[in-house]
């Protein structure tokens, strides 16, 4: 790859490209019908509803679910910091040995997830004293977790299961529908976390989300946001699904009117427009496909995805994210890369993100420069 005085012909941008921090890439077009209303300087002036009304309604129809098992918030990352913590707390609770294990300093009650995964979750996990347990869920696997070595964990000692579909680096699912289940009812005393923040990318006959069980299983959350597929990142929405009871318990610690007019009208939109997702699937698809040719040289591997962003890594041992990262960011196109996470190392690895036409077109150009 070329030094970072770059020579090229090529254009670049006069600003960063940002195809790494995983942005959405364009709202429905009935959040511009919305935003056509936002105009004037009184505009601006009025609440929502104190309980953001009209957000759960369509929520509650959109995904099946009461509307009391529905908690909004502004994104779904503080949801999890939040709801991690407050599901693990319950679960202490519920036992005295695992209360008088905690008192003592001791780790009752753990988090179990794969190595690849969200690495947020595990800085939440690890910040509040929680064990944390990485399960194999590498490329020799698909990606996925094994559901017996997730039973044995469990068997062991409950936990909270943090499972990512589609999983974020790796596009892939962790576990299929099913199997989720089989861990809800075979372990009640353990926490199911389904993360579903890219579900929307997903194929649905690929995999059917999970949110129509919340509130039939008390030990299933699931988490979404409006961030990524609805492209509505700097309004910060997103909400967990969960038990009505917990739900309504972390309800009463939030000030009503919690998530803005605009914010709330926009997730409204985006969720009844119905052409959105199909129209943005097929963007995607496309998308990857073009980049995943790019990609197609020798030392490089790339997989598969369900989701916006495409993980690859270098197979030469010459080669590391980092580098490539750097040889694009001198052309102003910035891509993932990845630091060490507890003890692994993964400076193989690389994860880019799907953007607008134009944006691909230039990624896809100095790439292929890049790896020349």
């Amino acid at each position: 790859m070329p030094s970072l005085a770059i020579q090229t012909d090529l254009p670049v941008p006069d600003k960063v490209i940002d195809l790494g921090l995983n942005e959405g890439i364009w709202c429905p077009e009935a959040c511009l019908d919305v935003m056509r209303h936002y105009t004037g300087r009184d505009a601006m002036r009025g609440y929502s509803s104190p309980e953001n009304d009209d957000l759960l309604d369509a929520i509650s129809e959109s995904d099946r679910v009461d509307r009391d098992c529905i908690l909004i918030g502004q994104g779904s990352g503080p949801l999890l910091s939040v709801g991690v913590r407050h599901f693990v707390e319950r679960a202490i609770k519920r036992s005295p040995v695992r209360v008088a294990k905690w008192a003592v300093g001791r780790k009752p009650y753990g988090a179990v997830t794969g190595r690849f995964t969200y690495f947020k979750f595990m800085r939440h996990v690890v910040k509040g004293g929680l064990g944390l347990r990485r399960l194999p869920n590498g490329p020799d696997r698909g990606f996925r977790l094994d559901l017996e070595e997730v039973q044995a964990t469990l068997k062991r000692r409950p936990g909270l299961v943090y499972v990512c579909n589609p999983n974020n680096p790796t596009g892939q699912l962790m576990l299929e529908r099913e199997q989720i289940v089989s861990l809800l009812e075979q372990f009640p005393e353990s926490i199911v976390w389904v993360d579903e923040a890219y579900v929307q990318f997903m194929d649905p006959d690929a995999y059917q989300p999970m949110g129509d069980l919340a509130g039939t299983y008390d030990n299933l959350v699931v988490s979404r946001t409006f961030s990524f597929a609805y492209g509505l990142a700097a309004a910060r929405v997103g909400y967990l699904l969960g038990p009505a009871q917990a739900v309504q318990t972390l309800r009463a610690k939030n000030t009503r009117y919690g998530l803005g007019a605009l914010p709330e009208a926009l997730a409204v939109a985006a969720l009844r427009d119905t052409a959105h997702l199909p129209e943005l699937r097929a963007h995607v698809q496309a998308s990857v496909a073009r980049i995943r040719s790019v990609l197609d040289v020798p030392g490089v591997q790339t997989f598969p995805t369900h989701s916006h962003f495409l993980l690859g890594r270098f197979t030469d041992g010459r080669r590391t994210g980092r580098r490539l990262h750097d040889a694009l960011m001198a052309r102003n196109l910035r891509i993932r890369h990845f630091e060490p996470v507890h003890g692994d190392s993964f400076d193989d690895y690389f994860r880019i993100n799907v953007g607008t036409p134009a944006d691909n077109d230039l990624l896809c150009a100095h790439l292929a420069e890049v790896l020349a």
